[in-house]
């Protein structure tokens, strides 16, 4: 009986340790999913980082492209301006003939903006008679409709010089009104 127990208790004790060694085999092979798992996700992070650093740098760049062409635009703009003021500088005006205020309305027009109601000029002003800044025309003219810019230098006209013909023979005298 003895060596029964004995036989019974070595079967006991090795499928004990088989048990215990299958358990920490299988805590193993858990652990190694868990860590090729965490190497997965680590591995998808890293992958993810460098695509939005990527995406942010493309941003930038684009961003930086933007404000070169902003700044070559105004400096474009500007140059013209300057070419255009100058020509201006060099045209000699006859000494006007009588006129309809119509005319010289659009005389003015014509010399300030083009007669266009959306003519930004390099010192920032705006409209067909040149609001500076423009900001004053706007807050009146959001959308810079022709019929309201006209109406607001009409305003200002009359204020200012009391007719068109009156606004014409300062234009002509300094070359703004």
């Amino acid at each position: 009986m003895k060596r029964l127990t004995r036989i019974v208790t070595i079967i006991l004790i090795t499928v004990g340790f088989i048990l215990t060694f299958n358990s920490i085999s299988h805590s193993k092979q858990v652990l190694k999913l868990k860590t090729v798992q965490i190497q997965d996700t680590q591995l998808k992070l890293n992958v993810l980082e460098n695509k939005y650093d990527k995406a942010v740098k493309d941003k930038t760049t684009t961003e930086q492209q933007l404000q070169q062409l902003e700044k070559d635009k105004q400096d474009l703009t500007n140059q013209l301006q300057a070419k255009l003021d100058q020509q201006n500088k060099n045209v000699v005006y006859a000494a006007p003939a009588p006129t309809s205020d119509n005319d010289a309305k659009m005389f003015i027009y014509m010399h300030e903006s083009g007669n266009d109601p959306t003519r930004w000029n390099s010192s920032g002003c705006l409209g067909l008679g040149q609001a500076c800044p423009a900001s004053k025309l706007l807050a009146v003219c959001p959308n810079m409709d022709y019929a309201c810019e006209d109406a607001w230098f009409t305003n200002y006209m009359i204020n200012r010089y009391g007719t068109w013909e009156n606004a014409r023979n300062v234009w002509l005298s300094q070359n703004w009104w």
